[in-house]
């Protein structure tokens, strides 16, 4: 078959289109660098274009490369596209304005063992289009396949954090979105969020997490204002222990003003949505489904906590507003469908989030709520008797 070109110009001669010169130069130069690279020797990379660097498959490191164009797309304020392909990589440092994107679902990362993007007081950093592959190599203590640190202005978009030995990103005093990204198979949390600034976590999918899959902590009760909604949660364990912890959808720790809204949230081994010490938290419009403890929480010092318009279906207990004693007050529970209840017997039961004694429908199951006094534990529960 002939390969179409465009017709001939003024001169009389041949036409080579854009799209033709740049097969030819991607067959030249990408075809050289693969043939005279060494088993440890990254892809040069001459700084003229993204598209220049090709990605090795995982067979060699290519950390210098991908570093060098980081820099580089940064410096001359330009994003960098990576195309479809897996790179092996070490740690990879973001400076302010670095923008990077690939093809969704298959420009790769994968880890040298290390985490893999690492940003400090950095704004502005824009990423889409990325698989963050961990390999399932532990990370350390505390460590993520992404950490971010002061940033503002964070955009991270229909981004893939997969199989990590830690964390999948977690996040220090920063602002901005993170959407439409998927977490799966993370030892850790998915996503956790320390004194954030104004950051909205919104339509993720997260699933198969090993203790928890959102959380939106402070190390110091303050107003925080997270947004956490249109999320789909499935599958969070608990394997680290603990007596509530770990094994949450979404934890709220300290943080104020923090709205849970719109998320679908299931199998989790201990609540859907947890709420310790954290002021004016909304609960509004989720959707839970087969949680081994309380499915929704509010509990210790919180001052003002919203809990209206949710279904919670299979779950151990189903709401629960309690231990006062140490300054929890203002609750309002509404609006709420509750059913299919059931006693926990083992642990085996509750952390796969099955029902091994169910309750009974009773005239006598209802809504109590007490008056907390020096002893008492329940605000608001929903409860057999």
């Amino acid at each position: 078959m002939t390969n179409p070109r465009k017709p001939a110009g003024p001169g009389g001669g041949l036409q080579i289109g854009r799209r033709d010169a740049l097969l030819a130069g991607l067959g030249t130069g990408v075809g050289a660098g693969l043939s005279m690279a060494g088993p440890h020797t990254a892809l040069a990379y001459d700084g003229s274009s993204s598209s220049r660097i090709a990605p090795a498959g995982g067979a060699v490191s290519q950390t210098a490369t991908l570093q060098q164009a980081l820099n580089d797309a940064a410096a001359n304020g330009e994003p960098l596209f990576l195309p479809a392909g897996t790179y092996k990589t070490g740690t990879l440092t973001l400076s302010a304005g670095t923008h990077v994107q690939g093809v969704p679902g298959r420009t790769i990362l994968k880890s040298d063992g290390v985490p893999i993007l690492v940003l400090e007081e950095a704004d502005n950093v824009r990423l889409s289009g990325l698989v963050l592959d961990g390999g399932g190599s532990p990370l350390g203590e505390d460590s993520a396949l992404m950490t971010a640190t002061g940033a503002t202005g964070l955009d991270v978009a229909a981004c893939r954090f997969l199989n990590s030995g830690g964390g999948g990103m977690t996040l220090r005093k920063a602002s901005g979105r993170v959407s439409n990204c998927t977490f799966g198979n993370i030892t850790s949390a998915a996503l956790f969020s320390e004194g954030a600034a104004g950051l909205e976590i919104s339509s993720n999918h997260i699933h198969d997490c090993g203790d928890n899959g959102i959380l939106v902590w402070r190390t110091e009760k303050g107003e925080d204002g997270t947004l956490v909604t249109d999320n789909r949660i499935e599958r969070i364990a608990a394997k680290s222990g603990g007596s509530g912890q770990n094994g949450n959808g979404v934890n709220v720790f300290r943080a104020g003003s923090v709205l849970v809204t719109q998320n679908r949230i299931s199998d989790c081994a201990y609540s859907a949505i947890r709420s310790n010490a954290g002021s004016n938290c909304q609960m509004v419009a989720n959707s839970c489904s087969r949680l081994g403890e309380v499915a929704l929480y509010a509990e210790f010092g919180f001052e003002g906590a919203l809990i209206a318009n949710n279904i919670v279906d299979t779950a151990a207990t189903g709401i629960s507003v309690t231990n006062f004693n140490e300054g929890g007050r203002l609750a309002v529970v509404q609006g709420n469908i509750v059913r299919n209840l059931f006693f926990r017997k083992t642990g085996e039961a509750a952390a796969a989030g099955l029902p091994s004694r169910p309750i009974r429908r009773s005239p006598r199951m209802s809504w109590r709520a007490r008056r907390p006094t020096a002893s008492s534990w329940a605000g608001a529960i929903i409860c057999a008797t």
